[in-house]
């Protein structure tokens, strides 16, 4: 059981080093428009365009963080030796991909609705 442990935690080490940057900065982005968006009222109250705004922000993170995870995956499995691993992180992988579409254009029909508000 302690053996699994250990190996957990030296995974997570070496795929927490596989992340890039460009996904700390989707998260961040993601957050931040969270933020702006639960406390409205107390940040913006005298600016109505903030709520569109943090949308926007938070409706350009999205595909972005999902790209970000694609490249973090496609590292993970290229650093997986085993073959059965590596058909799993494979299929995440591309599966990945098919929601990095969908979030394309949910994010282009989102974004023209928020725009025409």
């Amino acid at each position: 059981m302690f053996y699994l442990l250990v190996e957990a935690g030296y995974f997570l080490l070496r795929a927490f080093r596989l992340i890039p940057a460009l996904l700390w900065w989707a998260l961040a982005g993601l957050v931040f428009a969270g933020l702006n968006l639960a406390l409205q009222d107390e940040v913006w109250p005298n600016t109505p365009a903030a709520a569109p705004a943090a949308e926007l922000l938070a409706l350009s993170c999205l595909p972005v963080a999902q790209w970000g995870m694609i490249i973090t995956l496609e590292r993970i499995r290229r650093t997986v030796r085993h073959t059965f691993w590596w058909a799993c992180w494979s299929l995440a992988w591309l599966l990945s991909i098919l929601a990095f579409a969908g979030l394309v254009l949910l994010c282009v029909f989102g974004g023209i609705e928020v725009l025409r508000q």
